[in-house]
């Protein structure tokens, strides 16, 4: 629908999982607003909940600011309250030599999908921006109630808007770790919503 304070879209789906609605608000000022809504079909054990956005990979700077638990954190430390992470460390440190330790600090040791510092999944945000070289790009404002979470995935730089955060299952913590802190499963009929 269009009115004079913008247009507003919905966007219904089906995933293996779920099925719902995403309602979009486009203001006038270009300001967009996400919604959505989903019911589970079967039982889900998720990881996360929220949205995915996707720009070019040339999109390859974050910046956040967030409520940390912490007042302070060290300058390079992937929890640190705000900062900037680019996808990729610079050129300019040298090569690695095997089994020896790599010349550049552990959060830019990283991957296809980018740093560590890039792809960490930065919790209770109140802002967060992925720019360009040139300063364009898209911010997220929220009340801190909401986590992001970047990466590379080919010609895409992807981000993860969650209302939902579960912690990662590294593998090196074992079944008992899985069973005692990711053990709440969503039955089917389970509204989620964000």
């Amino acid at each position: 629908s269009n009115s004079e304070n913008g247009v507003d879209i919905v966007v219904e789906g089906s995933y293996d999982e779920a099925e719902g609605q995403y309602n979009l608000h486009i203001g006038g000022n270009g300001i967009i607003s996400v919604d959505y809504e989903f019911v589970t079909k079967i039982e889900i054990h998720p990881r996360q909940i929220g949205v995915v956005l996707f720009l070019p990979a040339t999109y390859d700077e974050l910046s956040w600011k967030r409520q940390g638990i912490w007042s302070t954190y060290p300058d390079d430390h992937i929890g640190r309250n705000q900062g900037l992470a680019k996808a990729f460390r610079a050129h300019t440190y040298p090569k690695s030599v095997a089994r020896a330790k790599p010349p550049w600090p552990w959060n830019l040791d990283s991957n296809e999908m980018g740093t560590k510092d890039f792809r960490a999944t930065r919790t209770q945000i109140q802002y967060a921006a992925l720019k360009d070289s040139e300063g364009t790009g898209i911010a997220i404002h929220s009340d801190g109630s909401q986590q992001v979470r970047s990466f590379i995935e080919g010609e895409l730089t992807g981000m993860i808007i969650s209302d939902f955060y579960g912690a990662g299952l590294g593998s090196f913590s074992g079944e008992q770790w899985k069973t005692e802190l990711f053990k709440d499963k969503l039955p089917a009929g389970t509204v989620i919503s964000g």
